[in-house]
């Protein structure tokens, strides 16, 4: 994973966020998503990474609507938090790294199985 081009992402996030509008900060999410495989969705430890804040503050932002969330099971405090509206947190690009790091592993593991599925295909052929 290359960290600098990671901070430079992060940077311009910082300096465009102020300046773009909903609908911009939407777009520029629905690509970040789609190239470090981030979720539309985070769960409640996941929006305290990101924000740097204790998962009971998550909640009482959640409660109070502070947050777009819903809550999955009334009263059981999980919550599904939209994720754009966390671009501009302060660990933002650390989650970012974080994801493209699983992402990268996901597909590793895809390649790896196969290549040993078209080896076992290879062997009963012969």
């Amino acid at each position: 994973m290359d960290d600098v081009i990671l901070e430079g992402l992060d940077k311009e996030r910082e300096k465009f966020s102020v300046l773009l509008n909903e609908k911009e900060k939407k777009e520029v999410f629905k690509a970040l998503s789609k190239q470090y495989g981030i979720p539309y969705y985070v769960n409640v430890n996941e929006a305290a990474e990101i924000m740097g804040i204790s998962p009971q503050m998550v909640r009482r932002h959640c409660a109070n609507g502070n947050l777009k969330a819903s809550q999955t099971l009334p009263g059981s405090g999980k919550w599904r938090i939209e994720a754009d509206q966390l671009m501009d947190q302060p660990n933002w690009g650390e989650y970012i790294k974080k994801r493209a790091r699983i992402k990268l592993q996901s597909l590793n593991l895809a390649h790896k199985m196969l290549d040993d599925l078209d080896d076992k295909d290879g062997d009963s052929e012969v």
